[in-house]
């Protein structure tokens, strides 16, 4: 809006100085044309008075002067000889060559005012009909009836009837009394006269419109030329209400009924006549070239007004696009956009603002292209970390909806987080627990995070999943919740862990009890003196048996302990394995003879050889021997056969026909401390399910893998699989030992 405004305030800004340029311009320019105005009407009028004096001088010399002196000279001659065929002779010979002549009369005068007609001297041939009329008789009385100088030519003009031609009757009174006395009447048709006048107007270039006044003041004017003179009557009261009108030459002015301002001339023809002539032509004729100016000055005063409006424009937009453009540069650049340059070709001060403003922006963008850069690996990096955390993590929105979600999340649901975002964690999870976590966050406003654990029913799984759930607030501007983030870490291993941990406790505290129980009761009895040498002799057989079980369970224990601590003595060598199961029957056999349970063994013919640790096979095959036979009924059968599997591996397998596993442990038999206690028949069996985890990890130990096989109430095959040679032979090897999530809890 203050772009704008200011955008205002330069237009206003840049008119005014138009004006006030225009301004003197516009007042000299009505001060020159006014004057000009007025001199071309004084040189107009000028020109009319120079006109009219050269048309009264033609008029007076050609046609009135002759009239006037042939009368006089008619006059004269007929007084003396009163010879009126010499006075015919007189006019032929001096009007012969005069067009507009027409006729004389001779007039006789007798006493008094009154007076009759005489006849006609001599006439035109053509214009007989003039004299029956009585125009002449008209005349005579008006003139006669008058008091009238005889030095002047008396006139009137006269339009006829018949031919609506002027006609002008020409006299001149005899001195003295009338009574008596003849005098002549000179008649002449004007058009002549006037068309002679109008080709000298002609042949002199003018455009003016004259007009002869003879000495009654009446207009004469030719047939057909009479609408310039339609307004004679207001003419003739300007005309001869002039102060100057007694003046040989005079000016006038007046406006038409039509509005239209006419300028004129007015000049006495002769001084022995009172005939005058005026010349006139309208002021806007008279003016015509200041009116031509009037309009160049216009023209030239919209061509200025358009060549300042031009240049306005010019600068305006010079000065204000550079503006806007910085106005359009600047918005674009506070939301983010630093591609934007300010074109600016000028060197002035915009120019040089211009070469500011896009060194600053490119600096923006280079700085903005760094932090970008940076937010961008960090970003990267922080999205790295947390899609590849072992952690689930998930991010709610105020309305509970999957914000993002990492692999882990991924993994454990089975789903893609494309398919999860904007959907309900209700609707994916829907843990009653973990919902209820969610709304505590969000309703309490304390900066802390909030734990709970949780469990879930995780695809693909048959038991749940324990998780300690974590979840902290999402602050945007202005300390705004935007959601809430949640770390979901599985605590599964770690509570079995737990339980296995008081398991053994109470598994070590039943296990150690009894023998020491035995040892130390058989101990007392022996101190009593009463007893026997055969009791002796039990006594001591019982004590040693305890004893070896006690010392059997602590090697367990310290095996286990090898085992976490990650470090074992494995010395493998070339053994033949035929003569090391041969070896070992014997010790399987003390305890197959307690439950009356027959081994037998397949051994091929041909030798069967493997990298091994002799002591470490040993005991696999021991521990897998005393399980067939512990967990089977009497009088059972084991079998143990020995075979090359192919070229690279030889395979172990022990078979029994005794209790069986459910397919519910088998993925659990594996796992240290784990022992079946659903199965009635195998409560009373005692172990400390370290056997099979430590035969698993023999097994991998020498790259080899343990495959079991069983179905409840037929029995148990299990499968040792060993390569014949070990990728490298060492010494001493440090094993990294896992909790195995499968294991058998009979050892």
């Amino acid at each position: 809006m203050k772009l704008f405004r200011r955008k205002k305030l330069l237009h206003r800004l840049l008119v005014i100085v138009l004006l006030v340029a225009l301004l003197p311009l516009a007042i000299a320019g009505f001060y020159f044309i006014h004057n000009a105005t007025k001199e071309l009407e004084a040189a107009a009028q000028q020109k009319l008075k120079n006109q009219a004096a050269l048309l009264a001088t033609v008029l007076s010399e050609q046609y009135l002067a002759k009239w006037n002196e042939f009368l006089l000279t008619l006059q004269g001659a007929y007084s003396h000889s009163r010879n009126l065929a010499f006075c015919q002779k007189l006019i032929k010979n001096s009007l012969r060559d005069t067009p507009a002549y027409v006729a004389i009369q001779r007039v006789e005068f007798f006493s008094g005012p009154s007076y009759h007609t005489g006849r006609i001297v001599y006439e035109s041939p053509n214009y007989r009909h003039f004299f029956r009329s009585n125009a002449v008789q008209r005349f005579l009385k008006s003139i006669t009836g008058q008091n009238q100088s005889h030095s002047f030519l008396l006139s009137h003009v006269y339009y006829s009837s018949l031919d609506s031609c002027p006609y002008a009757l020409f006299t001149r009174l005899p001195s003295g009394s009338y009574s008596g006395q003849d005098f002549f009447v000179l008649i002449v048709n004007l058009v002549p006269v006037m068309k002679g006048l109008h080709d000298y107007a002609t042949q002199q270039g003018w455009k003016t419109k004259f007009l002869v006044w003879d000495g009654l003041q009446q207009p004469v004017s030719i047939p057909g030329r009479l609408s310039f003179h339609n307004e004679i009557q207001q003419r003739k009261h300007v005309v001869f209400s002039a102060p100057a009108v007694s003046a040989p030459f005079s000016t006038y002015r007046f406006k038409s009924a039509t509005g239209q301002i006419w300028l004129g001339a007015l000049a006495n023809v002769s001084t022995s006549s009172q005939w005058k002539l005026t010349v006139e032509m309208s002021r806007q004729q008279a003016i015509r070239a200041i009116s031509n100016l009037w309009v160049k000055f216009w023209l030239l005063i919209v061509f200025g007004i358009l060549i300042a409006l031009s240049g306005a424009l010019y600068y305006w937009k010079k000065i204000a696009d550079p503006i806007e453009r910085f106005t359009k540069s600047a918005t674009e650049i506070a939301r983010g956009n630093f591609s934007q340059r300010v074109e600016v070709d000028s060197n002035d001060e915009i120019g040089r603002l211009a070469k500011i403003f896009n060194y600053m922006v490119e600096e923006l963008r280079r700085l903005h292209n760094m932090n970008l850069n940076k937010i961008i690996s960090e970003r990267a990096k922080t999205q790295t970390i947390i899609r590849n955390i072992a952690d689930g993590v998930i991010v709610t929105d105020v309305q509970d909806r999957i914000v993002l979600v990492n692999n882990a999340i991924e993994q454990w649901f089975n789903i893609r987080e494309s398919q999860l975002l904007e959907k309900s964690i209700n609707e994916v999870i829907g843990n009653v627990e973990l919902l209820k976590l969610l709304e505590e966050v969000k309703e309490t406003r304390l900066e802390s995070t909030f734990t709970r654990e949780i469990s879930l029913q995780l695809p693909q799984q048959h038991d749940e999943t324990v998780f300690q759930a974590k979840a902290t607030r999402i602050y945007g501007r202005e300390d705004e919740l935007m959601g809430v983030v949640t770390v979901l870490r599985d605590i599964t291993k770690e509570k079995e862990i737990d339980r296995m941990k008081t398991d053994l406790v109470s598994l070590v505290a039943h296990e150690l009890r009894s023998p020491l129980t035995s040892i130390s009761g058989f101990a007392e009895l022996l101190l009593e003196t009463a007893a026997t040498n055969n009791n002796i002799a039990e006594y001591v057989r019982i004590i040693k048996q305890e004893s070896d079980r006690l010392a059997a369970l602590v090697n367990k224990f310290l095996d286990l302990a090898r085992i976490e601590a990650g470090r074992i003595d494995f010395k493998p060598a070339k053994i033949n394995l035929n003569e090391l199961v041969e070896s070992l029957l014997y010790f399987a056999n003390l305890q197959a003879q307690e439950k009356d349970t027959k081994i037998d063994v397949y051994l091929p013919p041909k030798a069967v050889t493997a990298y091994v640790d002799e002591k470490m096979i040993s005991e696999v095959i021991l521990n897998l021997l005393s399980n067939a036979v512990k967990y089977s009924p009497p009088h059972s059968k084991v079998a143990l056969y020995l075979k090359e599997l192919n070229d690279k591996e030889v395979v172990l397998q022990v078979v029994d026909n005794g209790y069986g596993i459910a397919k519910a442990h088998l993925d659990r038999i594996f796992e240290k401390f784990y022992r079946i206690k659903e199965a009635e028949e195998l409560r009373e069996e005692r172990g400390t399910g370290l056997g099979l985890a430590l035969v698993k990890q023999i097994v991998e130990l020498h790259h080899g893998r343990i495959e079991v096989e069983s179905e409840v109430g037929k029995g148990s095959i299990f499968r040792v699989i060993l390569p014949k040679n070990l990728p490298q032979e060492q010494s001493t090897i440090d094993v990294e030992y896992k909790l195995i999530e499968d294991s058998q809890g009979n050892s």
